[in-house]
């Protein structure tokens, strides 16, 4: 059974200071040759702001991709909801109950 979705429903209520969004500014294509492999590489950075930010170049990110930078950066607001394109999205352990009791089954942001 996932406890997320169901516990973030009916427990959260949403104010100004609760939500931040993530924005994401995609770098230039890269050439990248790995294991006579070649690569088409491009650097995506995430930032999280209460405001749209006034550089060109910035769009809202997806849920995957800020799930994507949950994993490569220490830098991301586990304590507030995060707007993206596709949704809000919170940061959470989710797990499953089994009869041997509780298990961790992912950690990362999921879409309330």
């Amino acid at each position: 059974m996932n406890f997320a979705s169901r516990d973030l429903k009916r427990n959260l209520s949403y104010d100004h200071e609760q939500m931040i969004s993530a924005y994401a500014h995609e770098g230039l294509d890269r050439i990248l040759k790995h294991n006579n492999v070649v690569i088409r590489a491009r650097s995506l950075t995430l930032t999280f702001e209460q405001t749209e930010p006034t550089l060109d170049g910035y769009r809202l990110a997806s849920g995957e991709e800020l799930n994507w930078w949950a994993c490569v950066s220490n830098e991301i607001p586990k304590d507030k909801c995060v707007l993206c394109s596709d949704g809000i999205f919170i940061w959470r352990v989710v797990g499953e109950c089994s009869s041997e009791g509780y298990s961790i089954s992912g950690i990362g942001y999921v879409k309330i």
